[in-house]
């Protein structure tokens, strides 16, 4: 045996009680790796069998239970986020809402993992990444954007090599070509997909049933009817044979004949396909005659029953053109529409997310259309004021949705519990922060910071919508009044107009538009025959003719681009409307709709003229005659008021606040600027520190320019005025509106500059009227039933009751003059649109011997949203002439009647 020295028994003694340790470590470690995984793994089964039995307050329940222990688990082990567990929480979280159709916050924890799947894929046809572009596509394409369904399920092909689920993915890219127009495309990979069907699911039939019925779906766009109704046939013949209780899909095939045969203008038969879609769609309804509807509680397929009863209204509508008794066909479809536009409503409250929102309003806007071309032949037939009045209720119905029920909300947060109050507080400027960080790092373009605060927004949103969850279970009285957003009736927006007011309220369908006009007295409704030109009209012409850039490289082409557009768009929009109002009338107060939120009716030509002298005239122009102001509903219009007394100079909140910064362009990056679309050397605004120093010495209170105009200082200041005035750069995201900004001096410290539409949504403010002197802060993504989506708009959800914005970029020169006016007129008392009208018109007479000052593109651009109320009483030096005047005049009438009785 071999002696071993004492020490060298100790050392290895040692080394092998640390390798003993390390091993045991690693098998504890090992242990409870999957121990955590296989209990995640556990509750995710139970969740998805929740769900799929249709347990969904339980499912949810159980989901949020599961968040907190995720939480947990990563604020001990960071790298579980990278586990399998992980990923299959969020995926199924995703799913929920998926089934929920709360699409946006299915999005929302969709795109939260993909990056993680990313990072882990084992090899390139890793099917976790499959499943999640897919099931992003899913989503994208019920939200109706269809670019970005695209996307993902062309990314999910990339992925895939089990050929069924080629096969499905091919699918839904067909799907997505047809809805975009497409149809060649898509109508030669749907054959494709059945032909690939046909090989490897023979075992499958209601498989090939699909592909006979998308392709019935594309040769109906195309117009090819003979062929669509074989192909339709085999559908249902297939589905009733395999599946025949699968009503939905039963349904959807008769649905699409009833489409048929009202485009074939068969309409009885096409009610009869319709009623038989309704059969299949509902709960205990059997009846086959067209003028029995199913009842409404308990229905699991609200849409499809929304749909079916509107296109059921549509062909009553269609057919009372010719029907011997035309009244009755017209109350028929009135009742559907009824019927159809309240689930809609009832549908809109049940979503959380804003997009969903968008979505369902943006889908309900045919129908709403359909419903306000019924109630207008009913008037034209009886003449009846009832029917007025359900149009209003109608035009309506389909505006700005969003915006008036957050404004509601936020009046009946009383009935809330104040611990719920500071926790949403608490949570919303958590959100604002990382939403406003999360912009400076996109425009930026640093990547990780960008990822980085993706996942905070998506952490706090999801604490947000469980908040939100709580409120909706303990607060029953506060949902009560949630869900109460009565409307103003005709009869009670003439009480708010004086005989000098029209309101004018626009629906801008697809081949009509709406007028609808109330004075005081009167109500009249109008219908318009759109222009197959119209989008030209207005966007490459009129539009166009007040671009600075077009105009700069052609001022003649813009003229005549304008003289064109712009008295054609008033014989379009306004001629018949304003002709027949009482002389009295001066103030329009006009509800613009969809695309016609672009237009300053202002500015429209009253008189044709093709000569661009003319243009120097004010008397062509409507503002010569009439005041315009704007809002984003007849409701918000009727609602929106202060009860704050005008400013006199006696309160303790200062009048104004107002904001200039420097701009150095060395400050940002090449890349930088080339986003925000300005050349270095027009970044900086001089004349708007100009306007800053006259319009606080004006009015008094304070003004913050240069380094001092930082976003540190707005956010600790904002509360303290009454106006808050922004003399900056604005920039509008067409394609992503909460991407918009103003943009703040830049300091040392502090990196944040920009001042988001997303963080103002988040900022409640105090002031009476927010005047956002910058470029295009009137301008932004017109979302079809919600309006502008732009960053006049983000003051007004945060409850700033008025705005003053601009349509287009002004220079910082023109802008100063009209703005000196303004708060001139705005000083003596004048209403908010009256202040601005006259400075419009002052700028305009100081300007109209130059061709090119006086232009419109100079002094048109600014519009009053919101309440025009009045903001201040006239100066104390004003008044106090008055008075003395008329004491004065008051002595001097006793002199004269004293020496008279002398004599």
């Amino acid at each position: 045996m071999t002696n071993i020295k004492p020490h060298v028994l100790y050392f290895s003694k040692v080394l092998l009680l640390f390798f003993c340790n390390i091993f045991f470590l690693s098998l504890v470690t090992y242990a409870q790796a999957p121990s955590t995984h296989i209990a995640m793994q556990a509750t995710l089964t139970e969740i998805r069998k929740l769900m799929w039995k249709g347990k969904i307050p339980q499912a949810q329940k159980k989901l949020a239970e599961t968040d907190k222990k995720i939480a947990a688990e990563i604020a001990r082990n960071s790298d579980f986020k990278y586990q399998e567990a992980y990923i299959d929480f969020y995926f199924i979280k995703g799913l929920f809402y998926l089934i929920q159709e709360e699409y946006s916050i299915a999005i929302d924890n969709f795109k939260h993992i993909l990056p993680i799947a990313e990072k882990n894929q084992i090899n390139p046809k890793d099917f976790t990444l499959t499943k999640i572009h897919n099931r992003l596509g899913m989503a994208y394409e019920y939200l109706s954007k269809y670019e970005n369904a695209l996307k993902h399920y062309e990314s999910s092909n990339e992925y895939m090599d089990n050929v069924n689920h080629k096969i499905k993915n091919l699918n839904n890219i067909a799907t997505i070509y047809r809805k975009l127009g497409e149809l060649e495309k898509a109508l030669k990979i749907h054959q494709e997909v059945l032909a690939l069907r046909k090989r490897y699911c023979k075992d499958k039939p209601f498989e090939i049933a699909v592909s006979y019925f998308n392709i019935a779906q594309v040769l109906k766009d195309m117009k090819k009817y003979k062929e669509v109704l074989n192909t339709l046939n085999q559908f249902l013949a297939i589905t009733k044979e395999t599946r025949p209780n699968d009503k939905n899909n039963i349904g959807k095939g008769y649905f699409l004949k009833g489409e048929i045969f009202t485009e074939l203008n068969k309409y009885d038969e096409a009610l009869k396909h319709f009623q038989e879609a309704l059969i299949y769609f509902s709960v205990d309804f059997t009846d086959k005659d067209v003028y029995k509807n199913p009842p409404l509680t308990k229905q699991n397929h609200q849409q499809n029953i929304i749909q079916t009863l509107a296109a059921k209204a549509h062909v009553f509508l269609l057919r009372s053109e010719n029907a011997a008794d035309k009244e009755s066909d017209l109350l028929t479809a009135s009742q559907l529409y009824k019927t159809a536009t309240n689930l809609i409503d009832s549908l809109r409250f049940y979503y959380i997310a804003d997009d969903s929102k968008i979505a369902i309003s943006s889908d309900s806007r045919p129908i709403y259309e359909q419903a306000i071309a019924t109630y207008y032949q009913l008037n034209k037939l009886k003449n009846n004021e009832k029917y007025i009045d359900t149009v209003n209720t109608y035009i309506e119905k389909s505006k700005a949705f969003t915006l008036r029920q957050t404004l509601h909300d936020a009046s009946i947060k009383s009935n809330i519990d104040s611990n719920f109050l500071a926790q949403e507080k608490t949570l919303k400027k958590q959100l604002a922060n990382f939403e406003e960080n999360r912009l400076e790092a996109l425009l930026d373009s640093n990547t990780d910071t960008l990822k980085r605060y993706e996942d905070s927004i998506f952490i706090t949103q999801t604490k947000l919508r469980n908040l939100i969850q709580k409120i909706g279970e303990t607060n029953p009285a506060y949902y009560q009044l949630k869900y109460d957003l009565n409307l103003p009736s005709i009869n009670q927006l003439q009480t708010k107009l004086n005989n000098t007011d029209a309101l004018l309220n626009y629906f801008l369908g697809k081949n009509h538009i709406y007028l609808l006009s109330i004075t005081q007295q009167e109500k009249k409704i109008y219908t318009i025959k759109k222009p197959s030109n119209f989008d030209a009209l207005l966007h490459e012409k009129f539009r166009q003719s007040l671009d600075f850039n077009f105009y700069n490289k052609s001022e003649d082409t813009a003229r005549n681009y304008f003289t064109q557009s712009a008295f054609k768009l008033y014989k379009l929009l306004l001629h018949d409307a304003v002709e027949v109002l009482p002389t009295s009338i001066v103030n329009l107060r006009i509800i613009p709709d969809a695309a016609l939120s672009y237009i300053p009716f202002d500015v429209l030509l009253k008189e044709e003229t093709n000569s661009p002298y003319n243009l120097q005239d004010i008397n062509y122009y409507v503002i010569s005659k009439y005041n315009c102001t704007y809002n984003y509903s007849a409701d918000l219009w009727f609602h929106n008021k202060t009860n704050k007394q005008p400013i006199t100079g006696n309160e303790n909140t200062k009048t104004l606040g107002a904001y200039a910064p420097i701009y150095d362009a060395n400050d940002y990056s090449k890349d930088r600027l080339r986003k925000m679309g300005i050349a270095p050397d027009e970044f900086d605004l001089p004349h708007a520190r100009t306007e800053v120093k006259n319009i606080t010495n004006l009015l008094g209170g304070d003004a913050f320019i240069g380094d001092e105009a930082n976003k540190k200082t707005f956010k600790a200041t904002a509360n303290s005025y009454r106006i808050l005035h922004f003399a900056m750069h604005g920039f509008y995201n067409e394609e992503n509106p909460l991407n918009s900004y103003l943009l703040f001096a830049k300091e040392k410290e502090n990196r944040e500059v920009t001042l988001s539409v997303a963080e103002i949504y988040n900022m409640p403010f105090t002031a009476d009227l927010a005047v956002l002197s910058a470029c295009n802060t009137g301008s932004g993504k017109v979302e079809a039933g919600e309006g502008m989506m732009s960053l006049s708009r983000a003051f007004a959800y945060a409850g700033c009751p008025s705005t003053v914005m601009s349509l287009w970029s002004l220079p910082d020169k023109s802008t100063a003059e009209i703005m000196q006016h303004f708060y001139s007129k705005l000083k003596k008392g004048n209403t908010k649109g009256k202040a601005l009208r006259q400075a419009k018109l002052q700028y305009f007479k100081q300007h109209n011997n130059s061709m090119h000052f006086s232009y419109p593109i100079y002094w048109a651009g600014f519009s009053t949203v919101g309440n025009t109320m009045a903001l201040m009483s006239p100066s104390i030096n004003y008044l106090w002439f008055t008075l003395a005047g008329l004491c004065f005049f008051l002595l001097g009438i006793l002199l004269l009647g004293f020496r008279q009785s002398e004599k």
